[in-house]
């Protein structure tokens, strides 16, 4: 019988905290292999999956998350395995599993629907479709049995069999790409709700000396080309300036924005493939000033993502801010150098003050959230997390001093690169920058919802008119 202390906890449906602490202490190093069948028209994707996984104190059972139906041909270390699906769990019994390295392998199915980890896009001007994936905050568990938490870390390796006109993209470099197939090169540790790919006859423009890629449907492929330049030139600083920033060199192999025509959000950061709303970056009013800055923030936030957030990824969504408020900490400070016709410094102070009203709105939440399961990871998406969080950083690197700051952000990149962090990492690195115990100051600025109001000052005292 395994003690108490090493028996996996009861988990109900979703992503239970108790469950994501115990997979931590638990589990090692996961090694996702994935394979999917795409069909344009076809209501769901069929998909096999090979886990590696380490299980250094084991036997335990193996609990994978899983919001799918029926698996099958599921094998354990070379053997026919008979899991136990309950609660929205596939449970792996400890007697087929042993201590050391482990080979999980299996067969599933996905759906393909609109609001799904898979979805759909028709083009009416030409009828061609395009398939795509969306997993944030918890969803990778919808498309393939997986440890759907941000804090235990896989790789990805990834096979796709194709209609033949169709191109791909992913997280990673394609070793292998020909007609009806594509191979993907593994990707360095990712969270589950960075993995991405999508598919269709999408084209690809590419500029000179500019190592990112534009990915468009092909309907588009005119007006892509005619805001390439200007795009890939800022993203190209920003990448350069994010570098020296974190001081950490991109992250990643490769990076693609790939524009996607119906996307539920402006962006998503997908680890080495940043997904982007087209209209957003194609935009209906080229001319618009407003719409041409916010078009440059959402670029700027996405590609800051790479660093905080994919690289360095907050264990926990209650720590939600800890990436978008430091994507967005980075996203205005570049366009404030790299983007001087968008006055960034205003930028900053129309920031700081929703910030301000963000915080100060009855019942607002504070900087960390507590969070018991990721099924409600949805509502801690909110304006404290993208406007209050990065002011409060802005006003601690004015408070601690802009070389400490920075010290304390390189530290903190480098001490948890490929790894998971909590707020209290951010607290002991900026302790090593400033020399100061500043456990008061963290409890006012990141605990204390009454308090976060008071933690951006108004704009003229940041020097901002």
């Amino acid at each position: 019988m395994p003690s108490p202390s090493s028996a996996a906890p009861r988990a109900g449906p979703g992503v239970p905290l108790a469950l994501a602490r115990w997979r931590e202490r638990h589990y090692r190093a996961p090694r996702y292999e994935l394979a999917f069948r795409l069909r344009p028209g076809a209501r769901s994707v069929s998909g096999t999956l090979q886990l590696a996984v380490t299980i250094p104190r084991g036997p335990l059972d193996l609990v994978l998350d899983w919001r799918g139906g029926p698996v099958n041909g599921v094998r354990v270390n070379g053997r026919t395995a008979s899991p136990l699906y309950k609660n929205q769990h596939l449970v792996i019994p400890r007697r087929a599993l042993k201590r050391g390295r482990n080979l999980l392998q299996l067969a599933f199915s996905a759906p393909v629907r609109a609001g799904g980890p898979l979805r759909r896009y028709r083009d009416a001007r030409d009828g061609a479709e395009y398939l795509y994936t969306l997993l944030v905050p918890a969803d990778a568990s919808a498309l393939f049995p997986c440890f759907d938490q941000p804090g235990l870390k896989g790789r990805f390796r990834l096979k796709l069999d194709l209609p033949k006109n169709w191109r791909a993209v992913a997280n990673a470099p394609a070793l292998e790409e020909r007609t009806g197939f594509a191979r993907f090169a593994e990707t360095p540790p990712i969270s589950t709700y960075l993995f991405a790919f999508a598919a269709g006859p999408f084209r690809v423009v590419t500029r000179k000396s500019e190592p990112v890629r534009l990915f468009v449907r092909q309907s588009r492929l005119a007006r892509a080309r005619a805001v390439a330049p200007a795009l890939l030139r800022l993203n190209r600083a920003a990448m350069d300036r994010f570098a020296r920033d974190c001081g950490h060199p991109f992250p990643f192999p490769k990076y693609d924005l790939v524009l996607i025509p119906d996307f539920h959000y402006g962006g998503m950061e997908h680890a080495g493939a940043t997904f982007l709303r087209e209209d957003r970056v194609l935009l209906r009013q080229p001319r618009s000033r407003y719409w041409r800055r916010r078009r440059a923030l959402l670029l700027l936030h996405e590609t800051a993502h790479q660093w905080m957030g994919n690289l360095v990824t907050m264990r926990w969504f209650d720590d939600l801010w800890l990436k978008e408020g430091f994507a967005n900490y980075l996203a205005y400070g570049a366009l404030q150098a790299l983007a001087l016709e968008f006055d960034g410094e205003r930028a900053w102070a129309e920031l700081t003050s929703s910030g301000r009203r963000a915080a100060a709105k009855p019942g607002a939440p504070a900087l960390h959230a507590p969070l018991d399961n990721l099924a409600a990871a949805r509502s801690v998406y909110t304006e404290i997390v993208y406007r209050t969080a990065p002011a409060v950083l802005r006003h601690a690197e004015r408070e601690f001093g802009a070389a400490r700051f920075r010290r304390a952000l390189r530290s903190f990149v480098r001490r948890h690169a490929w790894g998971a962090v909590d707020w209290r990492d951010l607290v002991r690195a900026l302790e090593r920058a400033t020399g100061r115990d500043l456990r008061p100051w963290a409890r006012r600025r990141i605990l204390q919802p009454d308090a976060l109001a008071q933690g951006v000052p108004p704009t003229r005292a940041m020097g901002i008119q």
